[in-house]
């Protein structure tokens, strides 16, 4: 099944391209439905799990994981972690982006913080609806190449050697490689706008 034929996932896309296309278009309301101190404590909150789960998930759990479970095991983990974990990222984003107006800022410094959290969410929902999944399934090709063959070092060495798992490797890599980039530009732009919060709540 693929990555949007879960409600939960196409919701958080769709909210998630339409919280672009908003930015993009520059029509968000001045006026928003929710109070001014509950759309600030949403813009808040919402900041705050993009940073939190970011750091914890990028820079603690993944590390451990990876040091401490054998190959195979970690990738497995991963391949059901990321999808929800891209998913509360995009939600998060959105929201961050909807309730941007409750912050006090003056046109010139809203239209750049808009910027910031597009950069955010854009390369998250790439994450979430193309390189995610596409990494996911060329992994798991991998971890059947390598069960097709005896778990001994010579039977893998000769597996290693042949041009098909060579081509699954290398896709894996780059694909892999395309993700964690796009994980670093999401979380960097998510720490660059909490500065600016920073200062505006100074």
């Amino acid at each position: 099944m693929g990555i949007l034929s879960k409600p939960l996932s196409r919701g958080a896309a769709l909210f998630g391209v339409v919280a672009v296309g908003v930015a993009i278009t520059g029509s968000f309301p001045e006026k928003q439905g929710l109070p001014t101190q509950m759309s600030q404590f949403v813009h808040l909150l919402s900041t705050a799990f993009v940073v939190g789960i970011g750091d914890w998930t990028t820079f603690v759990f993944g590390i451990v994981a990876f040091k401490n479970l054998p190959r195979q095991t970690f990738g497995q983990l991963q391949a059901k972690l990321f999808p929800r974990y891209f998913q509360v990222l995009t939600i998060s984003l959105a929201l961050a982006l909807f309730t941007s107006r409750s912050q006090k800022q003056s046109s010139s410094k809203y239209n750049a913080e808009m910027w910031v959290l597009t950069t955010a969410l854009v390369p998250n929902l790439l994450n979430q609806i193309i390189i995610e999944p596409a990494t996911t399934a060329t992994m798991n090709k991998r971890h059947k190449l390598e069960k097709s063959v005896d778990s001994d070092k010579a039977s893998q060495d000769t597996l290693k050697a042949q041009p098909a798992y060579k081509s699954v490797s290398k896709k894996f890599g780059m694909l892999h490689g395309l993700s964690s980039l796009a994980n670093l530009i999401t979380i960097g732009a998510a720490h660059v706008h909490l500065w600016y919060l920073a200062g505006v709540q100074a």
